[in-house]
């Protein structure tokens, strides 16, 4: 999609989480303010993120998807799914079965993290 493998995350990152502004993406991601708002000023020009002033202090802008950043994401996610069934498609009943239980254990232990 032309897209890094940063400009995407933040994408999807505003896909599943919302709106949010340039400090945010800066924590989720563990970058600078700088390289954030780099990240995010490319994405406006390319049309694929607005900014929009937030009521409660209009000096602040939010950034969310544009139509065409939705867009972006949702065939991304076609195309991973698409992927994934290819690659279920050519595994045995038993490695299905053993990476079943597999991410069972992984999906567990991450929420034992999450509760720490």
């Amino acid at each position: 999609m032309g897209l890094s493998m940063p400009q995407f995350s933040i994408l999807m990152q505003l896909h599943f989480h919302g709106q949010c502004g340039i400090s945010e993406i800066s924590e989720r991601f563990g970058i600078s303010t700088a390289a954030a708002s780099q990240h995010v000023e490319n994405l406006v020009q390319a049309g694929l993120l607005q900014r929009l002033e937030t009521p409660e202090d209009r000096r602040v802008r939010a950034i969310q998807l544009s139509d065409a950043g939705r867009a972006v994401v949702e065939a991304g996610v076609a195309r991973r799914h698409a992927w994934i069934d290819q690659l279920t498609a050519a595994l045995t009943d038993e490695e299905s079965r053993k990476i079943a239980e597999a991410l069972s254990s992984l999906t567990e232990a991450a929420h034992k993290l999450e509760r720490e």
